[in-house]
């Protein structure tokens, strides 16, 4: 959380975005310009203008770059995690006492 925070603080310092803007960047919001300078991609939803294109430094996209790839990994952890336990009650459920007596659940779908 730590790293986030700070992470958080030097962008908002850096590019001079709101802390909602800065919420609402999406994955994919660093490119490189024609000349291969870094820029981010944002969208101005009061100004209704979207994929604004900020020139930032290239340590600036370097935080940006490395904290997604903290939240990504996160993610994918989050999803297995989440996937897991689905398939754990699953199991209890459809392996409960008296599951494999051939009979319907009451309220279950007819699967027929």
């Amino acid at each position: 959380m730590a790293r986030l925070r700070a992470s958080s603080i030097e962008l908002l310092m850096d590019t001079g975005r709101r802390p909602d803007e800065v919420c609402q960047l999406p994955l994919d919001c660093v490119t490189l310009d024609a000349d291969s300078s870094p820029v981010l991609v944002y969208d101005n939803h009061n100004g209704a203008r979207n994929g604004r294109r900020l020139p930032i430094s290239r340590a600036t996209a370097e935080v940006i770059t490395v904290q997604q790839g903290r939240g990504t990994a996160a993610a994918r952890a989050l999803i297995a995690r989440s996937w897991q336990l689905g398939l754990i009650i699953l199991l209890l459920i459809g392996h409960g006492a008296g599951a494999n007596d051939g009979q319907r659940r009451p309220g279950w779908p007819d699967s027929s």
